[in-house]
């Protein structure tokens, strides 16, 4: 998989949408609408749902613009992108057609409008919507770029936000509402050809939805755990170790509630909290590494900061041996070297590197070893967000920080601090910013140089004295 297949996959999956929504838009079309709700509101919604899921990720397709925003592109998300948009057009296919003619884009309600509870919606009551949430989804993996990629999640999820409530208030009480119960403009399954039939078909509206999930729970628990399992699959090209089947292990029999999982904040409340979780690093450097010790901390809930990543991989190709962690992770990294440097089995020169919030807590870690007599070799920070000094502990600081953005600053000596520091201003408008400057091919190449040249002073300080240069 490379960027421009992706690129390809993604603009046929979303030509494979139109065919399949093509013909029921043709053939309702001749449908007799007895109630209409196209306000300013719900047209807002589908605009913003249309430009989030269309014109942004096709304008991306074909120019290739923000390029400043892109992400490090991981083959894996990629072809789990690929995978999810597979998914979300086989659910499409299932909708329209167990919808038939039922289906309209605004919330409408044609004559002889009747309730859909089999095929597909047997199982889910909005898999129109769940539909548009894995395309959402899809894109973040397919489109790996910080604009382009979400924009998808941003705009359907603005219509699903503002809109669901209100089908499912329209399905429920209908003379509150439209006065027809018509359940989504998306999954328009309900409606009444007459107004005697308003109470009753309500009536089963309202114990289909008690009977019904709005979602399917099976499929969120199995998201959150493929998530937990495969790390490639986030928006970031690997996520720490110990986030896998370990933790959150796939059972099949798993027992399936009859009622919606959980809100939704709660939802977003679990998903926050089980990337937080992820917070282990790399795998423990193998003894062959004996060039030096690196450790790199990345950002904000281990979802930023893929450039540690790379620059992990080419201290590692170099002879180092480097290990990415999660910035939290930086007192347990401390105290990890501190009992290292007591067992004399700690490696020289030892580097330290963050990204981000990761960078403010690189500077912690070699205070925290400063304090107890432990000298860091080399401090490295990418665009630090909160700490602008440095205490005691690093002997060397390389500090690189945009002077456009809005994060990023120099650093400047703190108490007990006795080495040297280097801030080195990155103004190169927008092709820099806060989210791809630890992924400076450039940068990388600057950190390599210093470490070598570290790594050569402390060869020539441990390299044994040649015969007969004591009796000189």
């Amino acid at each position: 998989m490379t960027l421009l297949l992706a690129k390809l996959l993604h603009a046929a999956c979303m030509v494979a949408w139109w065919v399949i929504r093509y013909p029921s838009e043709r053939r309702n079309k001749r449908n007799t609408i007895i109630r209409n709700e196209r306000d300013r509101r719900e047209w807002t919604l589908l605009t913003i749902s249309f430009i989030g899921l269309g014109v942004i990720p096709g304008a991306y397709v074909l120019t290739g613009f923000p390029r400043s925003l892109n992400q490090g592109f991981s083959p894996y998300r990629a072809w789990v992108g690929f995978a999810l948009f597979l998914g979300a057009l086989i659910l499409f296919r299932a909708t329209h057609k167990a919808l038939g003619r039922n289906w309209s884009v605004t919330l409408a309600v044609r004559q002889e409008h009747t309730l859909v509870t089999d095929s597909v919606y047997r199982r889910v009551r909005h898999p129109m919507y769940l539909a548009f949430w894995l395309w959402a989804l899809a894109q973040v993996c397919l489109l790996q770029n910080w604009f382009a990629g979400l924009s998808g999640v941003i705009g359907f999820g603005t219509l699903y936000a503002f809109r669901i409530g209100r089908e499912d208030r329209v399905c429920a009480f209908p003379r509150r509402a439209v006065g027809a119960c018509c359940h989504s403009s998306t999954d328009c399954r309900l409606s009444h050809g007459q107004a005697r039939l308003e109470s009753h078909l309500a009536d089963r509206c309202r114990r289909s939805a008690k009977r019904v999930p709005a979602h399917s729970p099976r499929l969120i628990l199995l998201a959150f755990r493929l998530l937990s399992r495969f790390p490639a699959i986030m928006v970031l090209r690997s996520l720490p170790s110990d986030c896998r089947w370990k933790r959150w292990p796939l059972q099949p029999s798993l027992a399936v509630p009859t009622k919606p999982l959980c809100s939704r904040r709660t939802t977003l409340a679990t998903t926050l909290a089980l990337l937080a979780s992820c917070t282990s690093g790399a795998d423990t450097p193998s003894p062959q590494h004996s060039k030096g010790r690196v450790l790199l901390l990345r950002g904000l809930m281990n979802i930023f900061s893929t450039g540690m990543n790379d620059l992990g991989s080419k201290l590692i190709d170099a002879g180092y041996a480097a290990s990415v962690h999660n910035h939290t992770e930086w007192f347990a990294l401390a105290e990890e070297l501190a009992e290292q440097a007591r067992d004399q089995r700690l490696l020289r020169p030892l580097g330290v590197a963050g990204h981000s919030l990761g960078g403010d807590d690189a500077i912690r870690l070699t205070t925290a070893l400063g304090k107890e007599g432990i000298p860091v070799d080399l401090l490295i920070t990418f665009d630090p967000v909160m700490t602008g000094t440095v205490p005691v502990g690093p002997r060397q600081v390389m500090n690189f920080f945009q002077t456009t953005g809005l994060w990023g600053r120099a650093l400047r000596p703190g108490p007990g601090f006795d080495g040297t520091i280097e801030n080195i201003p990155i103004n190169s408008g927008l092709l820099v910013n806060h989210f791809n400057i630890e992924k400076d091919p450039m940068l990388h190449a600057m950190v390599l140089a210093r470490l070598e040249t570290m790594h050569q002073g402390v060869a020539a300080q441990t390299r044994p004295a040649p015969p007969g240069a004591d009796l000189a």
